[in-house]
């Protein structure tokens, strides 16, 4: 996740859903993990999906802030 704070490329959104995806297996606790821009606008999400993580699609990303 720093790496892309610093350089800002969006390819390296796939390596945060990846990371995000091995912490939802190990962990096992969370039902959705996301990342959002300071707008609120997600930019990876992972749900859990019955214990098999997965990465919600570009579509199916929303706007979170209030």
């Amino acid at each position: 996740m720093s790496e892309y704070l610093l350089i800002g490329y969006d390819v390296l959104l796939g390596k945060i859903a990846i990371e995000y995806i091995s912490t939802s297996k190990q962990k096992r606790i969370y039902e959705q993990i996301r990342f959002s821009d300071i707008s609120g606008m997600e930019k990876v999400r992972v749900n859990e999906n019955q214990g098999l993580p997965v990465r919600a699609t570009a579509e199916e990303l929303q706007f979170q802030k209030q």
